[in-house]
């Protein structure tokens, strides 16, 4: 098959099995048409991969057309059922909190002109990145220790036997599939081996991120703190470098954000689907990478702050925590049942509990602050965000300000608590990459608490009609 063609192909499929499963959430076109085939992507390639693990679980390989007959044949019956299902009208839009949801007043001013300058320099800027992002993850072939030993040395054994065979070293069999999967799924189209295009998945994440990132802000802001916002994700090092590369950090930081994001947004809406869809990404982000279980902590402590929060949920908690919960646990639990299926069980991280790991501390804290503040990987965001969080006047922080400082504070938590309690010190220790990583899982939060912290001025004209 022509390289060209397989590629389309192999991205097309999983964008629409999105498209399709979004349609019954969003039976209406409330989402914005960038956001719409940005969640598709994102979601679709999270169900490919799903499927393609269940499919093996029941029995099924990889040779032949039976995995993408039967992907066909679930989207076919997706189709009518979403045609049915908005032809009833279900699906109306509840009520949005004004108090969240409302536009910054427009004003003239005689600066303009220079602002509007440099939302050119941003715009030129981003593009040069994305640019220069895709042509690394095209034409430099897979490298660095974990990709090549974790996900493409999988999808290469997957690729091979057409089927799905977890590693017999101990240490590595544990790590979910999701990364790897898809990898597959791109020279199962393709028909042949490549390590160049085995990755091009991952800037394609990275489009769909800033898309969707820009759409919230400006959903909840406007479209000028919206583009500054995506200006400074692109001002980290790291940022740029992993959404080029085969690991799964920047696929895990994808996920856990935007799982983040569909909580604030049902918080404002007061829609059930976003905490089905949060449900849904908050699953995945475990079948991508392991501290993906973690991370379920925060999104369960946000959820359960913003639902006590509201006094209108009274009395119907429980219902509405169901709709998060069935779909997280649903699909966390999938690849666990793989594993005992398989024999797969793994040795992961080790508690390494006693008073000696109290001397473990100074030696934490330093770390911690030498990569926030003093590496290259982030530029001045870290610093920037606590610098302005001492002139930043209470009145004026958005209320969803404090929820994102909440989130950062769990997430370095669980960090510090994994390095004090665990035999995963000795990667901080040892080596200087694992805490860079790990941190960039959850970087776009300081990022947004930057954007959020001076609340514009209201517009009386309320809230925009369309989500995100």
């Amino acid at each position: 098959m022509i390289p060209g063609f397989a590629i389309g192909i192999a991205l097309f499929i999983p964008w629409l099995i999105g498209s399709v499963s979004l349609s019954f959430l969003f039976p209406r076109e409330e989402l914005t048409v960038p956001a719409k085939i940005s969640l598709s992507f994102i979601l679709g390639t999270g169900i490919l991969t799903i499927v393609m693990l269940s499919w093996n679980m029941l029995g099924g390989s990889f040779a032949g057309q039976g995995l993408h007959l039967f992907l066909l044949g679930l989207i076919f019956i997706g189709i009518i059922r979403s045609v049915s299902k908005k032809r009833s009208g279900q699906g109306q839009q509840g009520a949005v909190n004004e108090d969240l949801v409302r536009k910054e007043l427009s004003r003239p001013s005689p600066y303009e002109i220079y602002w509007e300058f440099l939302d050119i320099i941003i715009i030129l800027f981003v593009v040069f990145q994305c640019v220069y992002i895709f042509w690394r993850a095209f034409h430099i072939p897979v490298y660095g220790f974990d990709p090549l030993k974790i996900n493409t040395l999988n999808a290469k054994v997957f690729f091979f036997n057409k089927n799905i065979v977890l590693p017999q070293d101990i240490l590595y069999r544990g790590y979910p599939l999701h990364v790897s999967l898809l990898q597959t799924w791109m020279v199962l189209n393709l028909g042949y081996w490549s390590d160049q295009i085995v990755k091009v998945f991952i800037p394609f994440y990275l489009l769909s991120y800033i898309v969707i990132h820009y759409e919230f802000v400006n959903y909840f802001l406007n479209s000028r703190r919206a583009l500054w916002s995506v200006g400074l994700l692109f001002t980290s090092n790291l940022f740029a470098l992993h959404a080029s590369l085969g690991y799964m950090d920047f696929t895990l930081m994808v996920y856990n954000c935007v799982t983040l994001m569909m909580i604030f947004l049902w918080y404002a809406e007061k829609e059930t689907r976003f905490l089905v869809l949060a449900g849904v990404f908050a699953g995945i982000s475990t079948f991508t990478k392991r501290e993906g279980m973690a991370y379920l902590l925060v999104y369960g402590a946000l959820f359960v702050g913003l639902l006590f929060s509201d006094k209108s949920l009274s009395g119907r908690r429980m219902k509405t925590a169901l709709n998060f919960i069935f779909p997280c646990l649903g699909i966390s639990l999938l690849f666990p049942l793989f594993k005992f299926m398989r024999q797969g069980m793994s040795v992961g991280v080790v508690y390494e509990l006693g008073r000696q790991n109290l001397a473990r501390i100074p030696f934490i804290f330093s770390k911690l602050i030498q990569e926030l503040f003093w590496s290259g990987n982030w530029n001045v965001i870290w610093s920037l965000l606590v610098f302005s969080s001492f002139f930043s006047f209470r009145s004026k922080i958005h209320p969803f300000f404090k929820w994102f400082c909440l989130c950062m504070t769990l997430f370095f938590v669980i960090l510090f608590l994994l390095f004090l309690c665990t035999n995963a010190y000795i990667w901080i220790e040892q080596r200087d990459t694992t805490l860079s990583r790990l941190i960039l899982h959850f970087f776009p939060l300081a990022v947004l608490a930057l954007i959020f912290m001076a609340r514009p001025q209201q517009d009386s004209a309320g809230p925009q009609q369309e989500l995100l």
